[in-house]
């Protein structure tokens, strides 16, 4: 019972550790916000500053995979490319050498302490802001004393037979180690974990310097295993920066294997206790990864993109009028970037008038093509911000300044709107379809006719756009307070059958509610379309266009 009871206690020890690090990772990452992105898309585009950027980030984060996930986030919106990623990459890796530093010192003794000391902040606080630094310092707490319940676990069960054949064998068989940790590290996702459980094995003997090498290559393989999953539902330049980190960390693996032996000598001589060598081993592979591999940064971006080009699939669709040649020409250039958004609006358009068919008929694939429909929509949004972006790094006046941070806005707003059909729409009529419920034919002819009323709004928006009518644009405008009033209408039509017990009503109450909700949110973000139309006099940020957008 007594060995149970141990190797309970050493799991217990490892979800502690593992459970601190999420909790000081999502919290450190909640505290930056978006100031983390904003940093990273401008401090990718400086090598040497990028991998300063990486080694901040990750401190900050306290986890390599989150901070090369961020990366492919960033690339996949086409905020950074893979050659402005590849410093940050190698910045993030010596950056996670920090967290295993500071868990090499003795500090389990301390544990409890800064648990109860992180869980008073957290508990008493009223400010949010203070409340997740108690967050995070409960989180290291909760790593320690993980460190502290393996070292006794350990300390039990290193004596136990099982247990010593097992690193006698890992430790003959180095390779079956590193392949071992590898698979371990990303079952868990954190590298940390798997480099404080070698600390904490070395510290009672049970593996020494030398073996302990193998499970910090593992370590630093395995944690790609993150970005490669968050990946997959990106873009083909999600995947080029996360197969570049891979591609790093393997051939990282591959050199260090062969000079194993010299690294564990030079290692061993800076001196310190066993856990802190393992530590220093730690931090030394990846500095001299990032010496070695710094100089190839450009040929690693254009090997990987030439392994994993842009796929057909992502081919088929795209801007039609971004034109890279206009950016010298910046009147030329919003006017791209004006005919694109409308297009994307057409886009979008069309999702928000067909969307009522997903409720009408029980058809996976038509709801599959409204989803397919909405991803196209999300390839101009990033493609468009990215132009204007790009546009910006021309010399602009004030007044085309404000132009770009409008049509930004713009763009997000017809984006806003594909997202509320995809993951709330869309979502509704998943729920209806499961629940095999129908609306009452009351009930669906009301809705049908709110939804008509948002199309034609977006219509009338898309005009009053494009030919910069203000008459237009002032409709649209007063036809937002009347789908308002209307919306309370309805809602109170819905309570009236509700009180008459109309069952298909009290089937699809919640689903008839917020579809209406839906709506009209829909139609909040419609009328940003016209709002620089009727402020265009006294800015000057949008010149009359025709109705294809060109001015």
């Amino acid at each position: 019972m007594d060995i149970v009871q141990h190797l309970v206690q050493l799991a217990a020890g490892i979800c502690f550790f593992m459970y601190g690090m999420m909790q000081a990772s999502e919290n450190l990452q909640n505290l930056a916000a978006d100031r983390v992105r904003v940093i990273m898309s401008r401090l990718a585009q400086r090598p040497l500053l990028a991998i300063l950027g990486g080694v901040g980030l990750t401190v900050l984060l306290q986890s390599s995979g989150a901070s090369t996930v961020l990366l492919v986030n960033l690339a996949s919106a086409g905020v950074v490319t893979l050659a402005q990623v590849m410093g940050v990459i190698i910045g993030s890796t010596i950056g996670t050498t920090v967290t295993v530093q500071l868990i090499s010192f003795n500090v389990t003794r301390y544990a409890l302490f800064v648990v109860i000391f992180g869980f008073g902040i957290m508990f008493l606080s009223q400010n949010t802001k203070r409340k997740t630094i108690g967050k995070i310092i409960f989180g290291f707490g909760l790593i320690f004393y993980g460190l502290f319940i393996m070292s006794e676990a350990i300390a039990f069960v290193k004596d136990l037979q099982g247990f010593k054949d097992l690193f006698t064998y890992l430790n003959e068989n180095p390779l079956v180690a590193f392949i071992a940790n590898t698979v371990f590290t990303a079952g868990i996702q954190s590298s940390a974990v798997t480099i404080g459980l070698a600390m904490t094995l070395a510290s009672h003997g049970i593996i020494n310097l030398y073996d302990s090498l193998f499970w910090i290559y593992g370590a630093n393989l395995g944690t790609t295993a993150t970005a490669l999953i968050a990946s997959i539902r990106g873009n083909y330049l999600g995947r080029q920066v996360a197969w570049a980190h891979f591609f790093y960390k393997a051939l990282s693996c591959v050199i260090f294997i062969f000079v194993s032996k010299a690294f564990a000598i030079l290692v061993d001589n800076v001196g310190g206790d066993i856990s802190h060598k393992v530590a220093n081993a730690h931090t030394l592979y990846n500095l001299i990864s990032a010496i070695i591999f710094y100089p190839f940064i450009n040929f690693g971006a254009h090997l990987v993109s030439t392994i994993f080009p842009q796929p057909d699939s992502e081919r088929e669709f795209g801007p039609k009028y971004l034109d890279a040649k206009a950016f010298g020409n910046p009147p030329i250039a919003f006017s791209n970037a004006v005919r694109e958004m409308l297009r994307m609006a057409e886009y979008t358009l069309e999702l928000v008038r067909i969307s009522p068919k997903a409720f009408e008929k029980d058809d996976v694939d038509f709801r599959d093509g409204m989803k397919v429909m909405d991803r196209k929509i999300d390839i101009l949004n990033r493609e468009i911000k990215l132009y204007l972006v790009r546009l910006t790094d021309e010399p602009l006046s004030d007044a085309q300044n404000a132009r770009v941070v409008n049509l930004i806005a713009l763009v997000s707003d017809i984006e806003n709107i594909g997202d509320i059909i995809d993951r709330n729409i869309l979502n509704l009529a998943q729920k209806k379809s499961s629940l095999k419920v129908s609306f009452s034919d009351e009930g669906w002819k009301e809705v049908k006719e709110f939804h008509q009323l948002v199309v034609d709004n977006f219509e009338m928006a898309l005009s009053a756009f494009s030919l910069t009518n203000l008459e237009l644009a002032q409709k649209v405008i007063q036809n937002k307070q009347q789908i308002r009033i209307l919306e309370g209408k309805l809602r109170e039509a819905h309570v009236q059958r509700l009180h008459r017990k109309l069952q298909e009503s009290l089937n699809t109450s919640n689903i008839h509610l917020d579809l209406l909700s839906a709506y009209r949110r829909v139609n909040s973000y419609v009328c940003n379309l016209v709002y620089p139309v009727l402020y265009a006099d006294s800015q000057g940020l949008f010149p009359p266009t025709d109705s294809s957008g060109t001015p």
